[in-house]
C-alpha cells in the first residue's frame, strides 16, 4: 500500500506558504492575551483608585453631611484588600461653630475584595486610633448633650434614609426600599476597635457665646464593637460614646473634688495655725 503523507502547505511564485495553526490553538492565544490584558488593566484600575480612594471618600462625606474629611497620608492598597489613611481630619459642618472633631492618627481597614462587586461592603477589621474626639452640643446639659451633638448629627447624615422610609405610607415603601438598594451604601464590619487617646465635650454653642468645656480627658481608652452595620452604627456607637462620657465624667469629677478637698485642707490648716499663734 502506498504511504500518504498530509502536506498542507502550498507553494506560489513567491515561495512556500507556512502551514497555518489549528483554530483551537489559535483562540486559546487570543484568549490567553484578552485575559492578560484585562487582568493588567483592572489592577491598574484598582491600584488608580486606591490612590484616588481619599478623594472618593472627602466628596461622599462633604455631599452627604457637609463635614470635611482629610488624609495627610494614604498607603491603601485595595489589590491586598487594605484602606490604610494616616493624620486624618474630620471638621464639622458650619452649623457648629468649633470646627474640631476628629483628630485620628491612623484608620486601618481589611476589606474582601469579592465585596467590591456587591451591594454590600465586608470588612473583617475595621480600626481607628482617635488623638483627639470633641463632642460640641448646644445644649448645657451632659445628658442631653450625649444624645445631640456633631457626632450624632454626622451618624444621622448617613442613616437617615433608612429611618425615613420607616416612617413612610406601605404604598411607598416599596418604592423607597427599592431606590435604597440602587443608592445605600451598606457595609458590615466584624470587628471595630476604636481607641481614644483624648476626650473633650462642648457644651453651649451657640452663636454669639463660646462653647463651655465641660469634660477634658486625656488616657487611653480601647473599646472592641462587633458585628457592625449601617442598620446599628448608630446606636452602637453612641452607646461607646456614653460609656466614654461617664467614664471621663467620673474621673474629671474626681479630680476635682481632689483639688477642692486639698484647697480645703490648706485653706483649714492655715486656719488652726492662726488660731495658734493668736493663743500665743
Amino acid at each position: 500500500m502506498d504511504n500518504i503523507t498530509d502536506n498542507t502547505s502550498t507553494t506560489t511564485p513567491d515561495g512556500p506558504v507556512a502551514k497555518k495553526k489549528p483554530f483551537y490553538k489559535r483562540a486559546s492565544g487570543r484568549f490567553l492575551l484578552c485575559a492578560l490584558v484585562l487582568f493588567a488593566a483592572t489592577s491598574l484600575f484598582v491600584s488608580f483608585s486606591g490612590k484616588m480612594m481619599p478623594g472618593i471618600v472627602a466628596g461622599y462625606i462633604k455631599a452627604k453631611s457637609g463635614y470635611t474629611f482629610s488624609v495627610g497620608e494614604n498607603n491603601t492598597s485595595l489589590l491586598a484588600g487594605r484602606v490604610d489613611f494616616q493624620n486624618v481630619r474630620l471638621v464639622n459642618s458650619p452649623e457648629f461653630h468649633d470646627p474640631r472633631f476628629l483628630d485620628i492618627a491612623r484608620i486601618k481597614a481589611e476589606i474582601k475584595l469579592s465585596s467590591l462587586l456587591e451591594n454590600t461592603r465586608e470588612y473583617p477589621e475595621l480600626a481607628l486610633d482617635i488623638r483627639e474626639l470633641v463632642l460640641i452640643s448646644e445644649s448645657n446639659s451632659l445628658l442631653q448633650a450625649v444624645e445631640k451633638n456633631n457626632l450624632v448629627t454626622f451618624i444621622n447624615a448617613f442613616t437617615d434614609e433608612q429611618d425615613d422610609a420607616a416612617t413612610q405610607p406601605a404604598d411607598k415603601k416599596d418604592k423607597s426600599a427599592k431606590d435604597e438598594k440602587k443608592t445605600r451604601k451598606k457595609f458590615h464590619i466584624d470587628k471595630l476597635s476604636l481607641k481614644f487617646d483624648r476626650f473633650i465635650v462642648l457644651v453651649g454653642d451657640t452663636s454669639g457665646k463660646p462653647a463651655k468645656t465641660l469634660i477634658d480627658g486625656s488616657g487611653v481608652f480601647d473599646v472592641e464593637i462587633t458585628d457592625v452595620t449601617e442598620k446599628n452604627i448608630r446606636e452602637k456607637i453612641l452607646k461607646v460614646i456614653e460609656r466614654l462620657i461617664k467614664s471621663k465624667a467620673a474621673s474629671s469629677a474626681a479630680d476635682r473634688l481632689g483639688r477642692e478637698a486639698s484647697a480645703l485642707g490648706s485653706l483649714l490648716g492655715g486656719k488652726k495655725g492662726q488660731k495658734g499663734e493668736e493663743k500665743k
